[in-house]
């Protein structure tokens, strides 16, 4: 392969919080943003990226460093918030000695989980340094795992903003009642796990790009909509 494809995403309540705050509160949340990923990506060029040498690679070393890209995205596929970094890192390193070669794939899909779980620790504790923020679990219904989501925003306000998520759970109710009447017993967790990124897949509409002052004045005019306020304001009131 060219590249692997590391995406670092904010939760959804984080998102939504960027989203419609003001200018300065908005950029306090991309700068705490920017910096989980600084230090994730730390993480990844110290403890993930490795190269082999040897008869057919037989020998694990470290590199003197990764070549990678950020890309920066706004929103989702169905144009809510989605706060996101795609990392693409490049499959050539240089080795202790001097010489290029190919990254050890398999070192970065085994750190997948690892990387994103740091992520969102170290951006809940980035956001919280700079803003008035408390954090708690939030409950995703059955089969998923709780989110760790800013407290403030209610659950009526996410899940407006969480069109593809519908979508995709919409799809895997269907899944879901078809797997029991052929099967007939319910999934295993890696079995949903499964199912569920394809469906992700196989729900995603085609992109459109908007820029992003067109994308915040919708954002802001769908939130006054749903809280029959005249404005946003942080912080969120209690």
């Amino acid at each position: 392969v060219v590249g692997y494809d590391l995406t670092f995403t904010a939760p959804k309540s984080v998102s939504v919080l960027w989203a419609l705050a003001d200018d300065a509160t908005r950029v306090i949340v991309y700068d705490a943003h920017r910096a989980a990923l600084a230090s994730s990506l730390e993480f990844v060029e110290q403890r993930v990226i490795r190269t082999r040498i040897g008869d057919a690679g037989r020998h694990q070393v470290r590199t003197r460093g990764m070549v990678a890209a950020a890309f920066d995205h706004w929103d989702t596929r169905a144009g809510d918030p989605n706060l996101h970094t795609h990392v693409v890192i490049a499959n050539k390193v240089q080795g202790p000695d001097g010489a290029w070669r190919s990254l050890d794939g398999r070192t970065v899909h085994a750190a997948v989980v690892t990387v994103s779980e740091l992520y969102d620790a170290l951006l809940a504790d980035e956001l919280a340094r700079r803003l008035p923020v408390e954090w708690s679990m939030r409950d995703r219904g059955p089969r998923r795992n709780p989110a760790f989501e800013v407290d403030g925003l209610g659950e009526d306000l996410l899940a407006h903003f969480s069109t593809r998520a519908e979508a995709i759970q919409c799809a895997e109710q269907e899944w879901l009642a078809q797997f029991e009447t052929t099967h007939g017993r319910a999934p295993t967790r890696v079995e949903t796990t499964r199912a569920r990124q394809h469906l992700t897949r196989a729900t995603r509409p085609p992109k459109t790009v908007r820029p992003l002052a067109d994308l915040l004045a919708d954002w802001a005019n769908r939130a006054r909509a749903l809280t029959a306020s005249s404005r946003t304001t942080w912080p969120p009131e209690r």
